[in-house]
């Protein structure tokens, strides 16, 4: 493991409570792999969101990666109906698939 190849997944409650600690996380990772400060924010911002909007269950899984390439998060969950994904910004790419009941949203930053 390095700043350009790691991985971890995890899963949290979508409590409001948990976002400052959901922010720092994205915001280290970010930083660990080389982005800059405005896209790690845009990241952490869009992470956050999307963790917030999925959290009609009891959790929401998360992944991370980077393969030499760009940082990617990974955040699948039970969206309300009508849920619509956000519109990304600062350089943030985003794709959402629904997969039977779950949202699973695909976030990638380059760095």
């Amino acid at each position: 493991m390095d700043a350009t190849h790691f991985e971890y997944r995890f899963s949290m409650s979508p409590d409001a409570r948990f976002q400052p600690a959901l922010r720092a996380l994205v915001l280290h990772t970010a930083g660990y792999a080389g982005c800059p400060a405005a896209g790690a924010a845009a990241l952490a911002d869009t992470v956050v969101g999307l963790v917030l909007d999925l959290g009609t269950g009891p959790a929401t899984e998360l992944a991370c990666c980077r393969a030499g390439g760009p940082i990617e998060f990974v955040v699948a969950g039970h969206g309300p109906d009508g849920f619509a994904p956000p519109a990304p910004a600062g350089g943030v790419e985003m794709a959402c698939r629904r997969d039977g009941a779950q949202w699973i949203c695909t976030l990638s930053l380059s760095v």
